[in-house]
């Protein structure tokens, strides 16, 4: 049985709000050895890469974040999904590229990667990805070529792509001349699939306040690149990184991405490495990106995010 610790009242500057963190001592002694071993490595070392293969092999488990009755920090190494996979390498990563190696350190980073101006509540979990990579390009902790405000356009030819899009990308901007590949955002899901969460079960006075976060993000629109150009990876090369974040972008109504995993090239092809529900751990793909998402009906393309090129080594 997990020792849970639970470090309380420590307050948020920007709010003076307590907040929780809940932990094991052999996960705090886990984070600080790594980082502390990190300091030894190459200033070239890519840490995303590095942290993210640190934890094949960790077991698949989800909703972890929302055991508890009251919204916590939770630090959990034993057990991740995709995404509190995602946040714990980036929070590592974040500390090596400051040569910072305390606990209390790492859990700073991740408060501000996983909260809306780092409060700790339900309300300002960034709960959809889209809004995550908002949030945290704010913080100056990532970036995403992904332009902003590209003109919605409904059966109509496809645009000139933003400057911001690699030379690549203008061939592969869209399938069809009358479908761009944009998503326009229309997020529900959570406020409309309630008896899914079970902390809004367990709040319903949480509600109105998620459907004011939804409302924030919808009609908000991202240029992305569709699954059927992944198979171009030479061209690929230029836009995506080992280490990179890739959120998936999905179909399914009232939501914006089903997963996310960590760039990684083998063999000149781009695999996904991911906390995976089907493989119940910590894995690198077997089949290559392209294959993955091909096999995934509902999947319609994927984001790329990095760490901000102004975190450098320190």
């Amino acid at each position: 049985m997990r020792k849970i610790i639970i470090l309380f009242l420590i307050l948020l500057p920007i709010s003076s709000r307590a907040y929780n963190i809940i932990y094991t001592s052999v996960d705090s002694i886990r984070i600080e050895r790594m980082l502390c071993e990190a300091r030894e490595l190459p200033s070239e070392t890519n840490y995303m890469l590095h942290f993210a293969k640190a934890f094949l092999g960790t077991p698949y488990v989800a909703h972890t974040l929302d055991c508890y009755p009251e919204e916590n920090l939770v630090v959990n190494l034993s057990g991740m999904d995709c995404t509190t996979f995602m946040e714990t390498v980036l929070s590592l990563s974040l500390c090596s590229l400051e040569q910072k190696t305390s606990f209390r350190d790492f859990c700073n980073f991740l408060r501000m990667i996983r909260y809306s101006r780092g409060e700790v509540s339900y309300l300002h979990r960034n709960h959809y990805l889209s809004g995550w990579i908002e949030e945290n390009e704010k913080q100056g902790f990532v970036s995403s070529f992904s332009p902003q405000n590209t003109p919605a356009l409904q059966n109509t030819p496809a645009p000139t792509p933003p400057h911001s899009c690699p030379a690549w990308y203008l061939s592969t901007w869209s399938k069809e001349k009358t479908t761009p590949a944009i998503q326009r955002l229309n997020i529900n899901y959570m406020s409309t699939h309630v008896k899914k969460y079970t902390m809004l079960t367990n709040h319903p006075e949480w509600i109105a306040g998620i459907k004011e976060m939804e409302k924030a993000y919808c009609g908000k629109e991202h240029a992305y690149i569709p699954k059927h150009a992944l198979f171009n990876t030479e061209q690929l090369r230029e836009t995506i990184s080992d280490g990179d974040i890739l959120p998936i972008l999905t179909s399914i109504p009232g939501l914006d991405t089903s997963h996310v995993g960590i760039a990684l090239w083998k063999d000149g092809k781009l695999f996904l490495l991911h906390a995976s529900s089907r493989w119940k751990k910590v894995v690198i793909e077997p089949q290559p990106l392209s294959l993955y998402m091909k096999s995934q009906p509902k999947q319609i393309g994927i984001r790329v995010v990095k760490i901000a090129k102004n975190r450098q080594r320190r």
